[in-house]
């Protein structure tokens, strides 16, 4: 069932629907999640799938949606557990497994059957690679913007501290003492801006309970299908090194590598990523040198291209094998 949600703010296009998750210990937690939908009546030309970082939440596209909208694309934006709109819920355990679920039964809820394509920022790239990894025969391509690597970031180290600090944001007698101190890691060193402590808290376990090499059997699956993948990452991203990412790229089948020296968009580097996707290139990284960690909003119009290109692509080569 997918009912109307209204928020305080009366957020336009929110709406929510029951999920049920099963964690790796057993439990089976219930929740309402609450996601976007910009055109619930479906789109002939196809259907974006947002997954945001750690933090985050479906505002972080907010740069790239009006292009896809005005073009007549169909945005579904999830939103994760704890992460500002869907309640969280103490049993959970915040890795992969669970996030999988989560956004499965929101896209068969929707009954989305076709022309997907999963974009996903920083924590969000992995959940948007096995999205369509495991949908093969529904997913038009993959856009990964600041991705999760197959190895450990340098935002993520040192990794011990990581695991102790969710360990300590889970004791509920010390939750508002560890909430003040999230609130202050994340606003003051890693430079996100967050409303609450406790947002803070789920982003810190989201991030601890990351598994980069369980990527590669996912991505070997994404290599055996139809579709694309654009890879964006940046020189002065300042918590992924682009050498994770170009390692991650090369894990991808046919890929190549376009550099972009300007700062932004340039209609010069999203040309040439238009014209590779046109010409058959399965995989293409973009390295954005002088741009940070939110290349959402410094490169929504080289997404935005590639969106469209991909579903022209995908319709036109569908109507050429009927």
């Amino acid at each position: 069932m997918i009912e109307k949600y209204i928020n305080e703010t009366n957020e336009s296009n929110l709406f929510t629907t029951p999920v049920t998750i099963k964690t790796k210990n057993n439990d089976i937690v219930k929740l309402d999640a609450i996601f976007q939908d910009t055109k619930p009546e479906g789109s002939n030309l196809g259907t974006v799938v947002n997954s945001h970082g750690a933090p985050g939440s479906h505002k972080d596209f907010k740069y790239i949606n009006p292009k896809l909208e005005e073009s007549g694309v169909r945005i579904v934006a999830v939103n994760f557990p704890g992460c500002g709109y869907t309640e969280y819920d103490e049993r959970l355990q915040n890795d992969n497994y669970e996030r999988i679920q989560f956004v499965q039964q929101i896209i068969d809820a929707l009954n989305l059957s076709q022309k997907l394509i999963f974009i996903g920022h920083s924590r969000g790239s992995e959940n948007s690679l096995k999205m369509a990894a495991n949908n093969p025969e529904k997913s038009a391509g993959i856009i990964s913007v600041n991705p999760i690597g197959i190895r450990p970031h340098r935002g993520t180290k040192p990794i011990f501290l990581f695991h102790l600090l969710a360990f300590l944001w889970r004791i509920q007698w010390l939750r508002f003492f560890s909430n003040w101190l999230m609130y202050q890691i994340y606003n003051k060193f890693a430079r996100f801006k967050v409303n609450n402590g406790e947002i803070c808290g789920v982003a810190m376990n989201l991030m601890a309970g990351l598994q980069y090499s369980d990527a590669l059997p996912y991505i070997e699956k994404f290599n055996q299908s139809n579709a694309k993948a654009i890879l964006l990452y940046a020189g002065k991203d300042w918590l992924i090194e682009p050498s994770v990412s170009r390692e991650f790229r090369s894990c991808f089948k046919d890929n190549i590598e376009v550099i972009s020296k300007h700062r932004g968009d340039d209609s010069e580097t999203t040309e040439n990523v238009v014209n590779e996707l046109k010409n058959g290139r399965k995989t293409i990284g973009v390295f954005c040198q002088r741009d940070g960690h939110f290349l959402q909003k410094d490169r929504a119009d080289l997404i935005a291209e590639a969106v469209l290109t991909i579903l022209k692509n995908h319709s036109e080569n569908s109507r050429q094998n009927a």
